[in-house]
């Protein structure tokens, strides 16, 4: 009995011991497994990461060389991985100037929850394998130039809460897979070039922060589905092609802080209790549309409020409690009455566009009460401005990029305290009717870049204290009641790009020092009065008392209406353009003629040039870019009206002037249509030079005709 028990807990012990053993083989032979499958893994996120390096093409910091086999992967820059599994967790390569397109491989970093390429120059199409990466969080590749389409695969990101593809060239239009990304907080789009319509699944996004569609080609309405969305911060879908009306559902999100519709085709009426339902705005952009309704009164209830740019009626008398605005841009609406004088409690206020509007009365001078004050924008108001320019405005010395106050019907003296502006870049004051001397104390304006003066009614010299404004680039004083000699410091601004001293009663020789060689191929010279021009390189002497040194060498000249046309036939006739080169040159030189511009100047990116901005022009609009002073060549009465014509309001003309207007504007099309077929894009299509000349000729005896 005995042996038999001593039997027993023998095989019991050898059971146990036979398990134990078993139990440690199974855990060693699965801690092995699972380091090789780590080991496994590991070395994918690295296979994959290098081949995401042979698909960069420029590295100008040359982050890639720390991408090598003697150091861990999780050690090269922009690699980020988890302290024990060492998996890729975030690939992060912003602003590297990288050049170069994205490895399908990256959907082999299945761990990766972030991936941010902001500011470089990646481009392709953005990988269908992203789809993969199932714990990706935030994906951020804003800034490139990745075109194609948003990938439908993407839509198995479903933990995705940042999505920001923003300045890229994406088109297509925003899939409906998406529909999937519940957890979305922000959707960033901007500046792509997106096509269809806004989804209203968007509206199921319950936790979305920012949308921003801005700049695309979108169209349809805007779904009354977004307004759903009831934490909403950001709402910005401006400059697309979307239509209907903003659904009232959007104006009762009250988080809603940034609130933009600008340049679309909307129509309706603001609610006159905006300002109440959206309590938090902090910028509110309404312009370049349809809709109806008076800046609403309830607006000033928004404290936070720091840019506003509406569209019609009036400014409300409680604007003075938007005390934290900073930008108020009203520009280019039907904004009518007179500028309030509460205006002036808007102590944070930097920059004010008020210009292209119905405003009228006097500038109030509570805006010398500004102290931050970097821009002002009062040009253009069809009713026009007037009354004289505060003094306190001119003591603003906070201004300094530009001071506008053109084409209104101030008067009166320019304050002599304009020489506070010390730090003023640009100074305005053209078309009006301002009075008296230039005030010798703009020499202590010495940031002034342009100054612009003409169209007035100021007399006297040409200060010579203003030879201390050595970074003058422009000065148009044209069109005044100047006179005595032309100093000679104008010959020595070497900064000098644009010089218009046309139409005053100067007299004398122009300076004979280098100043025409100082002037850069874009630059313009306006003689005074209306000097013939023969040559591009001796000039007669004038009609007026005003001669000009043969050594004068400017780079064209913007002449009158009549020896514009002349000089051009005159041109092609003496045989100076003989070949299609210069054919084509003759084409540039007439829109540059007459517009005024430079193929070379700042406003010519991006795709436009002077010829597309001519062809967009034509016909109907050809006065709107004519260079001003050519306008001026329109006789009423068989004189030239000693009042400006303004190209903003031709009906100021009488029946004469209406019919010299009318004849100016054919010839001027004829003219513009002509430079067009020279510098047309295939030579085959380029006029014969002595067809030009004709046709010149006739267009210039058409116009003398009238």
């Amino acid at each position: 009995m005995m042996g038999h028990s001593c039997t027993n807990r023998t095989l019991v012990l050898f059971k146990f011991l036979h398990g134990f053993i078993l139990l440690c083989m199974s855990t060693c032979l699965e801690s092995a497994a699972l380091r090789n499958l780590t080991l496994l893994e590991n070395e994918s996120d690295r296979l994959a990461l290098l081949d995401f390096k042979k698909r960069i093409t420029t590295d100008p910091f040359d982050v890639m060389s720390s991408w090598n086999h003697s150091i861990h992967f999780c050690n090269w820059v922009g690699v980020s991985c988890h302290r024990s599994t060492k998996r890729v967790l975030m690939l992060n390569l912003k602003s590297k100037k990288l050049v170069g397109s994205i490895s399908p491989s990256v959907g082999n970093l299945t761990y990766l929850t972030g991936i941010n390429l902001r500011y470089n120059n990646f481009h392709g199409e953005i990988p269908p394998e992203m789809g993969r990466l199932q714990s990706l969080q935030y994906l951020n590749l804003s800034h490139n130039s990745f075109g194609g389409k948003i990938p439908t695969n993407l839509s198995q990101c479903i933990q995705l809460k940042f999505l920001n593809l923003e300045i890229n060239h994406i088109k297509g239009s925003i899939p409906n897979q998406l529909s999937s990304l519940l957890n979305l907080e922000d959707i960033w789009l901007y500046d792509n070039n997106l096509t269809g319509s806004i989804p209203p699944w968007i509206g199921n996004f319950s936790s979305l922060r920012t949308l921003d569609l801005v700049r695309n080609n979108l169209q349809g309405s805007i779904p009354n589905e977004l307004g759903h969305i009831t934490g909403l911060v950001q709402f910005s879908i401006g400059e697309n092609n979307l239509s209907g009306i903003v659904p009232s559902s959007i104006y009762n999100i009250s988080s809603i802080q940034m609130f933009n519709v600008v340049i679309n085709h909307l129509h309706g009426e603001l609610p006159p209790n905006l300002g109440t339902m959206l309590p938090n705005l902090i910028q509110l952009h309404f312009s370049g549309n349809k809709i109806r309704g008076n800046i609403p009164i309830s607006l000033s209830n928004a404290s936070r409020l720091q840019r506003l740019n509406l569209i019609h009626g009036s400014l409300p008398n409680g604007i003075g409690n938007l005390i934290n605005l900073n930008i108020l841009a009203l520009d280019d609406n039907h904004l009518g009455g007179s500028v309030p004088l509460e205006i002036g409690k808007l102590k944070k206020l930097e920059q004010l566009y008020l210009d292209a509007n119905e405003f009228s009365g006097s500038i109030p001078s509570s805006l010398g009460n500004m102290t931050s004050f970097l821009n002002l924008y009062m040009e253009f108001n069809s009713n026009n401005l007037t009354g004289t320019i505060p003094k306190m405005l001119m003591e603003l010395s906070t201004l300094s990029i530009s001071l506008d106050l053109s084409d209104n019907y101030l008067t009166g003296l320019m304050p002599f305290e304009v020489g506070d502006l010390v730090h003023l870049t640009e100074l305005n004051v053209s078309r009006n009717n301002l009075l008296g001397e230039i005030p010798s104390t703009l020499a202590s304006c010495t940031s002034l870049e342009r100054l612009s003066l003409q169209g007035n009614k100021f007399e006297g010299m040409i200060p010579q204290s203003l030879k201390n404004l050595k970074g003058l680039e422009k000065l148009d004083i044209s069109s005044n009641n100047l006179s005595g000699p032309i100093p000679k410091f104008i010959g020595k601004l070497g900064a000098l790009k644009y010089l218009n001293l046309s139409y005053n009663d100067f007299e004398g020789e122009l300076p004979k020092e280098a100043l025409w060689w100082h002037l850069t191929t874009t630059s313009t010279f306006m003689p005074p009065k209306k000097t013939p021009f023969i040559s591009r390189t001796t000039f007669p002497k004038s009609s007026s008392r005003t001669t000009y040194p043969k050594s004068s060498h400017p780079h064209s000249l913007q002449l009158h209406t009549t020896y514009c046309m002349s000089v051009l036939a005159e041109y092609g006739t003496r045989g100076q353009v003989s070949i299609l080169g210069d054919v084509y040159s003759y084409g540039i030189l007439l829109p540059e003629m007459f517009t005024g511009k430079r193929p070379t100047d700042d406003m010519f990116k991006g795709g436009l040039s002077i010829y597309q901005f001519v062809v967009m022009a034509l016909p109907d609009h050809v006065m709107d870019i004519v260079y001003h002073s050519i306008i001026l060549d329109l006789e009423t009465d068989g004189d030239v009206n000693n009042d400006i014509v303004r190209e903003r309001t031709p009906s100021r003309c009488n029946n004469g002037g209406s019919v010299k207007a009318k004849k100016l504007k054919e010839c001027l099309v004829s003219v513009m249509q002509i430079g067009l077929f020279c510098c047309a894009t295939s030579p085959r299509e380029w006029m014969l030079i002595d067809a030009v000349v004709r046709k010149m000729s006739t267009i210039r005896d058409t116009y003398l005709k009238v």
